[in-house]
């Protein structure tokens, strides 16, 4: 990578943030396609993976949050949530 320091982070983060997105969709296509035969100690496995991927994406983007302007997290704060 021959850009700027901003770029290599920015590929370091989305590098991590792909890895984790892409174990979340594993596991759901895995529960998805393959319940039935797995048993209950399978599913739990896989269900631990997709919540720890899952808290990790958002730790991440909680961070990458926390950096930006406070106006932009002002207004982001504005947006109705699910």
């Amino acid at each position: 990578m021959g850009g700027a320091p901003d770029e290599a982070a920015i590929a370091v983060v989305a590098h991590g943030l792909l890895n984790s997105i892409s174990a979340i969709q594993m596991g759901a296509h895995a529960l998805r396609e393959s319940w039935d035969q797995l048993n209950d100690d399978q599913r739990g496995e896989i269900l631990d993976v997709v919540t720890d991927q899952a808290a990790h994406v958002r730790g991440i983007l909680q961070d990458l949050i926390r950096g930006l302007p406070a106006d932009v997290i002002r207004a982001l704060n504005t947006l109705e949530r699910p």
